[in-house]
């Protein structure tokens, strides 16, 4: 208070003292603050930062300098081929569908993955990479990756992140859009082994998927998104790039908190629900998958890190970086599914990707956040559809040699 702050100035008190006891009443209002805002800033529907997100996208004019991602946490790593691949527990009831389950290794990180693999391989049809959301994973596709596999005639991959599933979440790591991207990257050249893919991707995981997609274009065929977030490159609930809740102290507290909305299967379930439009969908071994990982009591704590590093990753690239027509980014065949009542991933910006690459496909469907699990059969139809009809016209799309910033010089500064 102000009388407090005025009394630390009299002469009897040691200078020293003084500025700690400054700091310390400056940490404690901003931890109250924080306690004060966690519930909104945490909260993907309020109203207030979905306005302010929307309308800064909108108006937004792209005048920065580009630049590329930080790869700060990525200098030292290196990928293993140490691959080992087994027979899944829960194996196909189907013949012509086998579901295997393997890893590999990223700088002595393992990473899981569960492959739904056809008996009979369609000749030319490319594989496709199942890439989950945030506090989610590979089990999430469990209505998908088998029903797409025996569709299109051929391997279907689930990849748990690491710091989700199976995979295993390091501390001392940072959490962000680089690491998952590399971590993708080397599963799509150390795993899967071919000249192209396909990549779908969900919330989080699908703006990991475009980032992919940018800075690997000869190796992808075609990019889903599903409820696609990250509009402005930025991955925490807010989606705006507020230096504030990258804070240490203050990260630790909203991912804490964050994490307790996916820590227990009671969580998960309340979780779900509210970002189901059939609340029905919800079923219990789907709520038991998504928990599993999170029980032991390591896991609690390795979890807590993951949601903390969410808030203190910084920017990335937007999606006019991303994705558009004129060899900036992405320029193939695009994909994108929104639930008309998903209340994570605002419908409305499907508009804002059909700016950007005006022959995109984009499919509005009776869901919430999940329409790929809400409404399985739908997008499984319409995914293995896109993916024959790309395939049969073989189309080549332009590749970019230099991504830039659309409108601006080819100067040095410019070049990321």
């Amino acid at each position: 208070s102000a009388p407090q702050l005025l009394s630390l100035s009299a002469p009897s008190l040691p200078l020293a003292m003084m500025r700690s006891q400054v700091l310390s009443l400056l940490i404690l209002s901003v931890m109250e603050m924080t306690r004060a805002f966690a519930p909104q800033l945490l909260s993907p529907s309020a109203p207030g930062l979905q306005a302010s997100a929307s309308s800064l996208a909108k108006n937004l004019k792209i005048s920065r300098s580009t630049r590329r991602p930080s790869a700060r946490a990525l200098s030292n790593l290196r990928c293993s081929a140490n691959l080992k691949e087994g027979p899944s527990s829960s194996a196909s009831s189907g013949d012509e569908v086998e579901m295997r389950e393997g890893s590999f290794v990223v700088d002595g990180y393992r990473a899981f993955y569960v492959a739904a693999v056809p008996a009979k391989r369609k000749e030319g049809m490319d594989p496709l990479v199942l890439v989950h959301g945030l506090g989610s994973n590979s089990a999430h596709f469990s209505k998908n990756a088998q029903a797409l596999a025996q569709a299109t005639g051929t391997a279907v991959y689930s990849v748990d992140l690491l710091g989700f599933g199976r995979s295993v979440k390091p501390g001392n790591i940072g959490y962000n859009a680089p690491l998952w991207e590399y971590q993708l990257t080397e599963m799509i050249q150390s795993v899967i082994k071919e000249d192209k893919v396909f990549l779908a991707g969900h919330g989080i995981g699908a703006y990991i998927c475009m980032l992919t997609a940018a800075d690997n274009a000869k190796k992808v065929r075609g990019l889903c998104m599903l409820g696609p977030l990250g509009r402005l490159g930025v991955l925490n609930p807010t989606g705006l790039d507020i230096p504030f809740l990258r804070l240490d102290f203050v990260a630790k507290q909203l991912g804490g908190q964050l994490f307790s909305k996916y820590q227990t299967p009671e969580a998960i379930r309340k979780l779900l629900q509210e970002q189901y439009v059939d609340a029905s969908k919800v079923d219990s071994e789907l709520v038991s998958a998504l928990a599993a990982p999170w029980q032991d009591a390591q896991a609690k704590i390795k979890g807590s890190e993951v949601f903390t590093g969410i808030f203190k990753s910084g920017e990335d690239r937007m999606w006019e970086q991303l994705i558009s027509v004129d060899k900036v980014g992405f320029c193939g065949p695009l994909l994108a599914f929104w639930g008309k009542g998903d209340s994570v991933a605002d419908p409305s910006e499907a508009s804002v990707l059909k700016d950007l690459q005006p022959k995109a496909e984009v499919v509005m469907v009776e869901a919430g956040h999940y329409p790929h699990h809400e409404q399985p059969q739908i997008v499984n139809d319409r995914i293995a559809r896109w993916m024959q009809t790309i395939v049969e016209e073989d189309e080549d799309f332009p590749v970019p040699r230099i991504p830039r910033y659309k409108k601006l010089e080819l100067t040095l500064k410019n070049i990321w």
